[in-house]
């Protein structure tokens, strides 16, 4: 079966570092340009005023939200709660999930 059969390749203009490779070479369809290596430099500005967010909730377990980072509470200190998870959330996130309802069937369960 030719893999191939039907596809139209177009053609390649190979601008340094790249270098053209044939398309038996590379096993592809068509032809490539490749660099076997090309150096970019880290561009980090977009990661610019970001935090690396704030730690677990005091009253979490300590065991399993080890090493956890929390978004920040975008919302004031007395409009937050801490509902037994790693992490003290804006009320407005006290919605009931599946994780929720799982959690609670088990308990039943116990």
């Amino acid at each position: 079966v030719d893999t191939c059969g039907g596809i139209t390749c177009k053609p390649v203009d190979c601008k340094p570092p790249f270098k053209y490779m044939s398309p038996e070479a590379a096993g592809t369809c068509c032809p490539l340009c490749w660099a076997d290596k090309v150096e970019v430099p880290e561009d980090r500005t977009w990661a610019k005023g970001m935090t690396g967010g704030v730690g677990m909730n005091n009253n979490a377990d300590p065991v399993l939200c080890r090493d956890v980072v929390c978004p920040p509470a975008d919302c004031p200190e007395f409009d937050q709660f801490f509902d037994g998870r790693c992490c003290t959330k804006c009320k407005t996130a006290a919605a009931v999930t599946p994780a929720d309802l799982a959690k609670s069937f088990k308990e039943q369960a116990e």
